[in-house]
Order: structure tokens, then C-alpha cells, then sequence
């Protein structure tokens, strides 16, 4: 039998959530003057607020994706109910839920109607206008990686890619399973308990590759990306550059785009072609490089090492030269001597 959302006590707009949720659209949306960097870690701590308030849970894992838009692509990972989500005002965007764990049973409000939704699976997608404050009253605990992305960046992006704005994205409300976005998402896992989370060419590119597969799959009245050419000599030389004097990855795809001339899309898929690789495995290929310079003729540690050239710790080098080269560090010197 369905409930109507005042016998399961819904509540109004609270003080703090409404402190929270307007300190949200200032920071996000309207970012003011602060540098770049103080801004951004400014944003995300305010977000990671506004989504623990609105899932009465703890966000285990946050970070934004910059790329050509104004307002970033939030991902965030949460473990949340049983539990009713707090109601929240219409918001100009999307909510992409790539579901980690089953839930047997949820149902919610949109546009203040109820609604059932399916059994979810891992792997399975739910997709909300956030126009019309969705709600949903969470049975059981549920595992799940969630995608915010503005109407905005929907229509900026789109156009970076040479196409129409994509319009409405359609509801779905589970019984959708998406292997690309959860393969998407378990990359993102993966690389958040392993490699940790700030590495940011990285999250950059899953969140284009997010978008590109959510306009293909979800929106309608798409037109073909244009065919683009490698970058120009000086354009190589120039994101090289930028990339090497980065190796933590802490440059953004936007910035290197932009120093080069070019959007974000244009930019990553002509990357790709001159190099054979995205970006992110030509960066990490110089870390391993440099690594192996390091390792061969200075006597740092590994750990040093592993610090100098963009890793996270130790652990982080020996898991990547593991896996391209073969061999631990360790090892590795050991055989050169």
C-alpha cells in the first residue's frame, strides 16, 4: 500500500539544512574571488557537509571534477539507511546513483508523488531530476556512488564535444543495469583505496568519460562528436610540460586544454592520438620513468623516491612498477647493482 509522504513524517526545510544547502549554491555555484585552489577545497568540504545533512550519513569519499563548465561534477561515495533523505529544494541538475550493493526495497517522492522502486543490484543506475526534489525512504543500509552534475555542465560539455545540449536526461528508477557506469565507478573505488583520491587528471577524465557514456545512454537528440587531429608540436611540448611539472597529477585537464588552446574534449581526444594514450597513462608513465632514473643513480629511499615522483607512498609505487615493470623498487635496484 502506498503512503503518502506525511504519514512517514517528511520534513519541512530545517534552519541548518537551509544554512547548509545556501552556503552550498554560494560555494559551488557562485565562487567569488578565492584563489582556484583554496576555492575548490572550500567547495568540497561544504558539499561533503550538504550530502552527510540531506543522507543523515557520512560521505566516505568526495572530490570535483573541473573541466570546461563553471560548476564541477561532484562524485561522492556514501553507505546510507535505513533512512528517510531529507527533503531538499528543486536543485538545477541531475543525480546519477551507481548502486554498490542490493537493496530489496525503497520507495520515494518526486514532485511530492510516491513512488516504488525495483530490487537493486550492484551495477544497477538510478537517475533523478533534482528539479523535482526527489525523496527516498531507504529500508535497508545500501552501498553507492553518487554523480551530481549541473544542466550547465550537461550543456557546456555537450557543446565541447561539438554536439547539441542534450536537453532532460530521462528518470530512471532502477531495473537499469549499466556495466559502463559501474565499471566507471568501481575504477574510482579501486584507485580511492589503493592510490588514494587526489590525483586530479584522473578524476577529470572518469568524469568526462562519465558524462560522454550518461549524454549517449540517457539524453536525447544527440549528434555525432567531430573527428579531431593530434595536437600541433608546440601544443605536445606545452602539455608535457605542464603535466611533468605536475607529477602528483594535481593539474587539471581544463588547465592544460586551455594553455594549449584547445576545449577539454577536443584536447584529451588529440592527446589520445598523438600519444597512443590518454593523458593519465602518459603521466604515469613518466612517474615510473622518473622513478627509475631515481632509483638507478641516486640513493633515496624508496619511499623518497616514491614522493618525488608523484606517488602517494611507498605502497603506491610498488604497486604500479609492480604492475608495469615487473618487479618491486626493490628489486628492480637490487639487479642493477
Amino acid at each position: 500500500m502506498a503512503h503518502g509522504s506525511h504519514s512517514l513524517g517528511i520534513e519541512g526545510p530545517l534552519p541548518e539544512q537551509t544554512r547548509l544547502r545556501q552556503t552550498f549554491q554560494s560555494g559551488m555555484f557562485q565562487a567569488g574571488e578565492l584563489p582556484i585552489q583554496e576555492r575548490q577545497h572550500m567547495d568540497l568540504e561544504v558539499f561533503k557537509s550538504y550530502q552527510s545533512f540531506r543522507y543523515r550519513a557520512p560521505v566516505q569519499r568526495a572530490f570535483f571534477s573541473r573541466t570546461v563548465s563553471k560548476d564541477p561534477i561532484a562524485i561522492s561515495r556514501l553507505r546510507a539507511g535505513p533512512c528517510l533523505t531529507r527533503a531538499v529544494a528543486p536543485e538545477p541538475g541531475f543525480a546519477v546513483i551507481v548502486y554498490l550493493s542490493s537493496i530489496a526495497k525503497m520507495e520515494g517522492w518526486i514532485d511530492g508523488r510516491h513512488v516504488n522502486y525495483p530490487e537493486v543490484s550492484p551495477g544497477d543506475v538510478v537517475l533523478l531530476d533534482l528539479e523535482a526534489s526527489p525523496i527516498a525512504h531507504l529500508h535497508q543500509p545500501v552501498e553507492f556512488l553518487r554523480l551530481q552534475i549541473s544542466r550547465r555542465t550537461l550543456d557546456d560539455i555537450a557543446y565541447d564535444f561539438g554536439e547539441r545540449p542534450p536537453g532532460d536526461l530521462r528518470t530512471v528508477l532502477g531495473g537499469v543495469h549499466d556495466p559502463i557506469l559501474y565499471g566507471l565507478s568501481s575504477a574510482l573505488e579501486a584507485k580511492a583505496v589503493h592510490y588514494g583520491s587526489n590525483d586530479q587528471l584522473f578524476a577529470d577524465q572518469v568524469a568526462l568519460a562519465f558524462h560522454a557514456h550518461i549524454i549517449r545512454a540517457y539524453a536525447h537528440g544527440r549528434t555525432p562528436a567531430k573527428i579531431v587531429g593530434g595536437l600541433a608540436p608546440w601544443q605536445m611540448q606545452q602539455a608535457r610540460e605542464m603535466m611533468l611539472a605536475n607529477l602528483g597529477g594535481d593539474v587539471a585537464i581544463a588547465d592544460i586544454a586551455h594553455a594549449c588552446g584547445l576545449s577539454v574534449s577536443y584536447f584529451a581526444r588529440a592527446f589520445r592520438q598523438s600519444m597512443g594514450v590518454p593523458p593519465y597513462k602518459w603521466l604515469m608513465s613518466e612517474r615510473i620513468r622518473k622513478a627509475k632514473t631515481l632509483l638507478g643513480q641516486s640513493r633515496l629511499g624508496i619511499s623518497e623516491v616514491a614522493l618525488a615522483c608523484g606517488f602517494v607512498d611507498q605502497s603506491h609505487l610498488t604497486r604500479v612498477f609492480r604492475a608495469t615493470v615487473g618487479q618491486t623498487p626493490h628489486r628492480w635496484r637490487e639487479e642493477l647493482e
